[in-house]
């Protein structure tokens, strides 16, 4: 009965405070305790914390829907360092500075909840948000108290919000209620964000926010006097506020209130002056951030920024790696750009002047790191500055263009304002690069201006006015100009003003506009799926379109609807599709897509596993038609990189002439490092050929008339058209178009480098990157700011200095800084200090060097010449760490008032004992000292850990339509996993090689080639011979003769590249030698028709012998300790046995090959496309052994091993048996040390390409799959082209074009016939210059005739001229018979069998070939053996 008493009691003291809705009873005076903490606070590596505290009165005095409140007797305190500590601790009264904050001000309720206050006029604005703080906890929805649980809509500091409550009876008598605060609810949430990255335009989950905040507020009220009056007795307010990314480190806050009397009102409070009523929703800062608390002096800014300024570029001079790791870690790049987005005009003016002034080489590096970093500042006084700059033609050429390109990226506050401000921009001569960048930058601060806020007649004017500039445009350069200045506005009704010119509807635009407007589209597709059908289907469908148009029509249709009945679709037309390169597309688009982890495409990888099934592979790969995509996405934290390439060949040529490449990063919803490249290059290998050929006195009369009486189709010249397009950001920022005349010059600037290197080139370049920047300032449950800052960034220096005379001399110096740093900063407005934790990630590398180079073309020798000064350092060095801190103007000394033994930046440990480098390997060399330690690392990490960090980054990788891609990608994702994943513990590494010597030391290096030309070289598609390189170098100190060591390396390479030998010595002077000897051995690959029907063991062999120690017999090479490796490829039986399968394609159609060989009497191995797969698979070595056997390792080589992990130290220690056989189509075997495994599926795929052939070397393969060369082969009744198109023809006896150079200046022409009755059936004729060549076979011997001259001595070789290195033709004879031509100007290579023929050309005539060999386009569909005969003159 008693509880239900008190029960009863409390919901008529409710019910009564209900009625009244007071929270304060008018004449009445209540006082709490206030306590106040605020935390930036880090988990890992140990719990820390930089934090202040606040405590006092505050005093309430209340009225009819008001109160008066004032905060008493306040005391402050400050602490960095150790959650747990029990450092004292020193509260001190506020200063006289903060004491806007002991002002009185009142509080205006409406049913207990805040409407608004009245603060004094002119009380600063740091001061009014901490009392917007307050009140907005001293507020209950009085209204709704009878309720147990409601959602009630409040305002606060934090806007407009919606508020759950809580409320809960207590045994006591009192009542419990909490309050959560929905902060996603929140109108007019104060937050103020920044980034110079974009969200992704794709699906990748719901989009998340960069921080999260939650604050929670408790309260105990108990009955105060008859009337049932419900006063606050307590309040507790908790506030968190943390990256999205990890928990590790945040910002916390905590409020109490404690009711410690409460009276009538004696005294009431008077505010003094005038009142002001404001709103409660915090304010936040623009340039102050103190917000009138401490103003900057534009004074003391500009000290700072060139006092910064100084330290980068002293740093640029340092000798040494920083392992200073306070300096290391400083954020020098980051702070200046604050400093600087905090500096007016005029003081930039001033800035930039006092830069301008000085000339010596520190001025020029402070006045460039100045001009890097102000596009980057983003203010609007900044942006002013570049404008006048640019204007007054202050700055020109690449600096004006950089700093217009890069404005709009950095826009802090974009608005109406700043737009005209910068329409000037666009007044810039036309004829100006300066003009190009404006356009397009200004079209792109449009889009970033309207994207946040601006009037529909403002866009509507712009975007107008760029529409009218490319429609009044006749020009193409300014057609592109405009057209990409268009699409910087993604809007779609630039998509639909395109429509017109993409579908061809409006002729009056070029192909190549017409091509640029889809490709400037594809973005808009997904938006409109329907209309994206209508208008590319026909587009894909239409054979007569460009291979362009079609391309990008087809991945248009890709995008717009990535369904499985759109795609099936696709697939179905494209299985009827004939035109390789498009098929090539397609394919590798299903194939790119299947394995993409990147989240913009995985969708569509779901829909092409369902696809990929249905499309066979091609037979043959038209590689310069392609989309490839190498890309890898981290599933456990979302961030990736992206690599995506198209190319486009010309369908003329076969060649790719359009590429577009994409690369960029992301991380959560955001993508950075965002950038893309397109290329046009119509007509440039026809420029470039004449280029090469320009130099060489040849006539082309004789050539172009019998061409012309033959009435052979000339190929004219496509005429040059380059297109250059560079976008950031999806944004173009650099558009560049030239013709045959600006190519033309061009080539005279190239040819004028050496001029100008002659007179010697200085450079000085610095670079300032800033590819990632999030900041956020929000504010917190106290009102007062919390700022985050989340950057990427770094500076590259180059230096050097060049001249040219009878020496190359240069003087080169490469130092990069990249730091990535995540800060939770919050301002003690109080003290006018910032607490705040941080991790940062720094990287230093230095690369300086002296070289001198001279050559002699006749000797074939190139010397070297380095120099290393002594304290010059050579590596790199990076730490990870996280630091707790307190910033601000004498911020040692105010701490120190608080905490004697706090330090004002404290990196965190875990307070475990180390060193602060533990070396992992460290060697002297030769005056040189190799050094790989860790650095500042707390615990060295376990192999365990290692070895789950390498699993971590090596898994979820795209690299399939390019596997050489992989480690490329595996070190991407390494680096992005150290700078943007926070870390348990501090740790880094340092690697560096510096001199020991106090004295500069000098290193040469000389180079001399000899090549043996051998004119008896069996099966060989170009001419070879011995060769012979020789490499000295040779260390020793500038002043002394005497070397510290020599190293002579020597390589041999017979005919044929048959036998290989590398022998290397090195002695040091007083100490060891070593020797090195390294032969490689392949059997002589057989030619003739018996190789085929009785097949002969091929193999190839390989021995390295290493020897060291003390050198013996006055100088040999010692015998103590000794590396030898021994490898044996050969061929296996089953090989051997395969032509016995006489009934199987190719085997059987090369037998019917080789019978019509009989049939003439020859000997060789007939070239045909049967053969060639016989002889490729006999060639092809399927079983090795290699053995390793060392003895008396030196010290060096222990420590290596001690550095491994120990299963691979292990390796080191013994003498090891390897063999292993790769058969065909069979699982791999491999036996180690006699144990035996069998490997899986996907590991033999991979090893087939890296088998060795004797025959058809890996490199020779890649020359002709590549078309840098392509080869020919003919025969009385068969052709293979030079596409690959194996084609029936019947050679008649009249001469028939093999091939010749089709082109306006045509280099030579082949042309064969049949000869009857003679023992070989072919004869050859040759036109080169005004030069004829034939090779006629005759009844009992071969003859060879230059000009109708009978060559006499064949076998000698002969050429023209007769005399010098260079020569219009050679040919020769080889003992056993067959002839060799090479046609040295025109760069063609002629072998005659007798019964068949090879000819060979360079990738320089690529489509402009005809005859019966065919275009050289890379397309076998198109060759047709296109017959074109002389008429007969009486041959037989």
């Amino acid at each position: 009965m008693e509880e239900m008493g008190r029960a009863v009691l409390l919901l008529t003291v409710v019910a009564s405070t209900v009625s009244a809705l007071q929270l304060w009873l008018p004449g009445t005076e209540v006082v709490y305790q206030w306590e106040t903490s605020l935390e930036a606070v880090t988990l890992f590596p140990a719990p820390t914390v930089s934090q202040w505290n606040m405590s006092g009165k505050v005093v309430v005095q209340g009225a009819e829907d008001l109160a008066t409140v004032q905060l008493q007797d306040l005391e402050v305190s400050a602490y960095n360092g150790p959650s747990i500590s029990d450092t004292p601790v020193v509260k001190v009264p506020i200063p006289e500075e903060a004491s806007q904050l002991l002002q009185p001000f009142i509080i205006h309720y409406h049913e207990g909840q805040v409407v608004s206050l009245t603060i004094n006029t002119g009380e600063e604005q740091w001061a009014i948000n901490m009392k917007r703080g307050l009140a907005s906890l001293l507020q209950l929805d009085l209204s709704h108290m009878h309720t147990p649980a409601f959602v009630s809509t409040e305002s606060s500091q934090y806007g407009c919000c919606k508020v759950e409550y809580s409320v809960h009876n207590q045994s006591n008598g009192t009542v419990a209620v909490q309050k959560f605060v929905d902060f996603p609810s929140c109108e007019d949430f104060p937050v103020q964000s920044f980034g110079n990255v974009q969200r992704m335009l794709c699906p990748s989950g719901v989009p998340q926010e960069t921080v999260s905040s939650g604050s929670t507020r408790a309260y105990v009220l108990e009955p105060l006097g008859p009337g049932g009056h419900l006063l606050i007795h307590s309040v507790q307010a908790d506030g968190l506020t943390h990256l999205q990314q990890s928990n590790s480190y945040f910002l916390q806050s905590w409020i109490t209130l404690h009711l410690q009397w409460q009276d009538k009102m004696v005294m009431p409070l008077t505010m003094k002056g005038g009142g002001e009523r404001v709103g409660l929703t915090h304010q936040l800062p623009g340039a102050d951030v103190s917000q009138g608390r401490s103003p900057p002096s534009q004074k003391n800014l500009l000290t700072t920024v060139i006092e910064i300024l100084g330290e980068l570029a002293d740093g640029l001079d340092e000798q040494h790696l920083e392992l200073n790791l306070e300096k290391l870690h400083e954020e020098h790049v980051v702070h200046a750009l604050y400093l600087l987005s905090m500096l007016e005009q005029a003081s930039l003016w001033k800035l930039y002047l006092e830069l301008e002034v000085g000339t010596s080489y520190r001025h020029e590096t402070l006045r460039n790191l100045f001009l890097e970093m102000l596009p980057l500042v983003g203010s609007h006084d900044s942006i002013m500055l570049v404008r006048d700059l640019v204007m007054t033609g202050t700055v020109k050429n690449d600096t004006s263009i950089q700093l217009l390109s890069s404005i709009p990226f950095s826009v802090r506050q974009p608005s109406e304002e700043l737009l005209t401000d910068l329409e000037v921009l666009l007044s810039l001569p036309e004829d100006t690069l300066e003009n190009q960048a404006a356009v397009l930058s200004f079209a792109t601060l449009v889009h970033k201006v309207c994207s946040a806020k601006c009037a529909p007649e403002t866009l509507d004017k712009y975007v107008g006015q760029y529409m009218d500039l490319f429609t009044g445009s006749r020009d193409h350069a300014r057609q592109m100009l405009y057209l990409e200045a268009l699409s910087n506005f993604e809007l779609q009704r630039v998509a639909q003003f395109l429509a017109p010119i993409i579908s061809g509807d409006d002729t009056k635009y070029s192909r190549h506009i017409r091509i640029l407007a889809m490709w400037t589209s594809v973005g808009h597709a997904t938006l409109q799926p329907d209309q994206a059908h209508y208008l590319y289907w026909p587009l894909l469908t239409n054979s007569s379109e460009h291979l362009e148009v079609r391309v990008a029509a087809l991945t248009v249709l890709i995008l717009s609807k990535p369904i499985s009945t759109h795609l099936y679709n696709v697939m179905l037309f494209m299985m009827h599709e004939r035109d390789p390169h498009l098929k090539h597309f397609w394919y590798t688009t299903l194939h790119s897509l299947v394995h993409t982890r990147h989240p913009c495409y995985r969708h569509l990888g779901e829909e092409a596993k369902k696809l990929v099934q249905f499309i066979p592979e091609p037979e043959v790969h038209h590689w310069a038609t392609g989309n490839y995509m190498l890309d890898y996405t981290d599933p456990d934290y979302r961030f990736g990189f992206l690599a995506h390439l198209i190319m486009v060949a010309n369908p003329r040529t076969g060649l790719p002439n359009v590429f577009y490449q994409d690369v960029g990063s992301h991380t959560k919803d955001f993508s950075y490092n965002q950038f893309s490249i397109y290329i046009r290059l119509d007509g440039v290998e026809d420029t470039i050929k004449r280029q090469l050929l320009q130099a060489r006195s040849f006539n082309f009369t004789e050539l172009v008339t019998l061409l012309h009486q033959l009435e052979v189709p000339i190929k004219p010249s496509e005429p040059v058209h380059v297109e250059l397009l560079v976008r950031a950001q999806n944004k173009a920022v650099v558009v560049h178009y030239a013709n045959q005349s600006t190519l033309n010059s061009f080539f005279k600037v190239l040819r004028n480098v050496q001029l100008l290197a002659i007179g010697g080139i200085h450079l000085n370049a610095q670079n300032v990157i800033m590819p990632f920047l999030v900041e956020e300032m929000r504010v917190t449950d106290l009102g007062t700011n919390a700022f985050l800052q989340t950057s990427a960034g770094g500076l590259m220096s180059v230096r050097a200095n060049f001249t040219a005379s009878q020496m190359l001399s240069s003087d080169l110096e490469l130092r990069s800084m990249i730091n990535s740093q995540t800060s939770f900063i919050q301002y003690n407005p109080v003290l006018n200090m910032w607490h705040g934790v941080q991790r940062s990630l720094n990287i230093q590398m230095n690369v300086p060097f002296s070289l001198r180079v001279s050559s002699n073309a006749t000797e074939q020798s190139i010397k070297f010449s380095f120099q290393q000064t002594p304290g010059e350092e050579v590596g790199l060095v990076t730490h990870i760490h996280t630091a707790v801190f307190v910033k601000g103007v004498a911020v040692a000394t105010k701490l120190k008032s608080h905490c004697a033994t706090c330090p004002a930046h404290m990196s965190v440990t875990r307070n475990t004992p180390h060193s602060l480098l533990q070396n992992l390997l460290q060697l002297e060399m030769s005056g040189l000292k190799f050094e790989l330690s860790l650095l500042d690392c707390e615990h060295s990490s376990t192999e365990d850990e290692f070895t789950a960090l390498i699993h971590h980054v090596t898994e979820h990788h795209n690299y399939h339509v390019f596997p050489a891609s992989s480690p490329l990608l595996k070190l991407l994702h390494l680096l992005d996993y150290l700078l943007l994943l926070p870390h348990t513990s501090n740790c880094g590494l340092l690697a560096r090689v510096s001199p020991i010597r106090t004295q500069p030391t000098e290193v040469e290096v000389s180079i001399q080639g000899q090549t043996v030309e051998h004119l008896d070289i069996p099966f060989e598609p170009l001419p070879a011979g011995e060769y012979r390189l020789q490499i000295g170098v040779i260390r020793a100190p500038v002043s002394s003769t005497l070397p510290d060591w020599d190293l002579g390396i020597l390589y041999e390479h017979s005919p044929a590249f048959r036998k290989h030998r590398l022998t290397a010595e090195l002695t040091i002077q007083g100490r060891d030698k070593v020797c090195v000897n390294l032969t490689v051995n392949f059997t002589e690959p057989p030619d003739t028709v018996i190789s085929l029907t009785h097949p002969r063991l091929q193999s190839a062999s390989a021995m390295l012998t290493a020897v060291w120690g003390l050198p013996i017999d006055g100088g040999q090479c010692p015998c103590s300790s000794s590396l030898q490796v021994l490898l044996d490829g050969q061929v296996t039986t089953e090989q051997l046995n395969l032509t016995s399968k006489a009934t199987v394609w190719p085997y059987n159609m090369c037998q019917q090959d080789m019978q019509d060989v009989h049939q003439w009497g020859s000997h060789y191995m007939p070239l045909t496309r049967a053969c060639y797969e016989v002889a490729y698979e006999l060639a092809t070595l399927r079983y090795y052994n290699i053995s390793i056997s060392s003895r008396n390792h030196p010290a060096w080589m222990d420590a290596v091993r001690d550095f491994l992990p120990s299963k691979m130290a292990s390796v080191l220690s013994s003498n090891i048996s390897i063999h292993l056989r790769v058969p065909p189509e069979v699982r791999p075997v491999l036996t180690v040390n006699g144990y035996k495994m069998l490997l899986g599926s996907a590991v033999g795929t991979k090893l087939q390409s890296w088998l060795i052939n004797t025959q058809f070397p890996s490199l020779l393969q890649l020359v002709t799959n590549t078309g840098i060369v392509g080869s020919c082969v003919l025969t009385l009744h068969s052709v293979w082209t030079l596409d690959g198109a194996h084609l029936t023809t019947n050679v008649t006896t009249c001469y028939t074009l093999a091939m010749a150079d089709c082109t306006t200046q045509p280099q030579f022409a082949v042309f064969i016939r049949k000869v009857e009755g003679t023992a070989t059936p072919l004869a050859m004729e040759l036109y080169s210059d005004i030069n004829r060549i034939e090779v006629l076979p005759t009844a009992d011997q071969l003859t060879i005739s230059v000009n109708g001259q009978m060559v006499p001595n064949p076998h000698e070789g002969y050429q023209h001229p007769v005399k010098g290195d260079s020569y219009v033709f050679k040919v020769w004879q080889r003992s056993d018979g067959p002839v060799q031509i090479h046609l040295g100007e025109a760069n063609v290579w002629l072998e005659y069998y007798g019964h068949f023929a090879t000819v060979s050309v360079l990738g320089l005539y690529h489509g402009g070939l005809c005859g019966l060999c065919g275009d050289h386009n890379i397309d076998a569909g198109d060759d047709t053996a296109q017959v074109i005969t002389m008429p007969c003159t009486g041959t037989k």
